[in-house]
């Protein structure tokens, strides 16, 4: 059976004939105003245009609302963001640090595309210094900044127990955030890893259930259920090495869980069931068998901390069911639209539990492994 691929999340490089310089980034004290009526429409009209690679057409339609409203923070993103495009990277950074000065919902996304365009000329160790310093602020939705900065890791210092770290710290104080679940899979599929492979993919499903990487993210997710080949992660070098020491999984004792996983198939077959409610069972029996499991010395270890607790959880609520329909959206099983049409309250019940659900909090759980 071929293996099923999936690709570490690069930042585009990009090369500019003199190193940028980043302006000292200051705290945020200042405030942005909201988007007036008047200027919405021409953001979104600038935002369509730049969607379209038109970055000039943009650029004046930010401009025109900068030069109206100079403290409008979402004009100032999109500006320096078409800056960027158009790899005019220091007028893109200079505008991004100007936009940093304020406590506005862009302030993530100011440092992390500064943060970008560092990666990208080779500046890898500024980046991570620039994603710290993002990240130190506190800010709502921080996740980018986690997501990039384990980005830079993995792919510019090829520290891939750094780069984990940080998928596991974003998704502790931004936990709505699919990338950083999905860069976690990633990472565990090149590791071999059974149950973490579908605890990860099991959240980024519950957030991103039917977009093109949701396809490959569900594969792999029946992959596991199904007990096939575990899937390889491309490029395979320098990875290799790293993923293939028993020692630096960091996942604990995982021989209970992949067992479980692995006798689940077999434990939910019946005659004559159709395949989706097969799989229904399969994966209300597992996350059962999951909370009969100790922990052990792994209690404070990211899997036993984080992802058992939410599905362990999910099954005592009854919201296993609901979950499996809803993953399964974007397949071609039977009967998938049909229930998912006349279950909405149970839809909403389940994806309403998941957005309140109480994670841990960061200082409870050891990333480090």
């Amino acid at each position: 059976m071929k293996a099923l691929v999936f690709l570490l999340l690069v930042l585009p490089q990009v090369v500019s004939q003199a190193p940028v310089v980043v302006p000292e980034l200051n705290p945020p004290l200042r405030v942005s105003p909201r988007i007036t009526p008047a200027e919405e429409p021409v953001l979104r009209e600038g935002i369509a245009l730049y969607d379209q690679g038109r970055h000039d057409e943009a650029i004046t339609r930010y401009e025109q609302v900068l030069k109206q409203n100079p403290d409008s923070t979402a004009a100032m993103y999109e500006l320096a963001m078409s800056y960027q495009q158009k790899r005019q990277f220091q007028m893109a950074i200079d505008l991004a640090a100007k936009g940093a000065e304020y406590s506005c919902p862009q302030l993530p996304q100011f440092y992390a595309l500064i943060g970008n365009i560092l990666d990208g000329q080779g500046q890898v160790d500024k980046a991570i210094d620039t994603y710290k310093k993002g990240i130190a602020l506190n800010t709502p939705n921080a996740g980018t900044l986690y997501l990039n900065m384990g980005v830079s890791y993995s792919s510019g210092k090829k520290d891939f127990v750094s780069s984990k770290a940080a998928y596991k710290q974003g998704a502790l104080v931004d936990s709505n955030y699919p990338g950083l679940h999905l860069q976690l899979a990633t990472i565990y599929l090149g590791q071999g890893l059974k149950t973490p492979v579908l605890m990860a993919f099991s959240r980024f499903l519950v957030l991103e259930p039917n977009t093109p990487r949701a396809q490959s993210a569900y594969n792999a997710w029946r992959a596991m259920l199904d007990n096939r080949a575990t899937p390889v992660v491309q490029p395979v070098s320098p990875l290799y090495d790293y993923v293939h020491s028993p020692q630096q999984t960091f996942e604990g004792d995982l021989t209970q869980l992949d067992a479980a996983l692995v006798k689940s198939k077999a434990a939910a077959a019946a005659p004559g069931k159709p395949q989706i409610q097969l799989l229904v069972d399969q994966v209300d029996n597992l996350f059962g068998t999951y909370a009969t499991i100790q922990p052990g010395n792994d209690k404070d270890t990211f899997l036993w901390k984080y992802y058992i607790p939410y599905v362990v959880e999910m099954k005592k609520n009854g919201f296993v069911e609901p979950f499996v329909y809803y993953v399964n959206q974007s397949t071609n099983l039977p009967g998938i639209r049909e229930w998912l049409m006349a279950h909405p309250d149970r839809v909403n019940a389940f994806l309403q539990w998941s957005r309140t659900y109480g994670w841990p909090d960061k200082a409870t759980v050891d990333t480090t492994r």
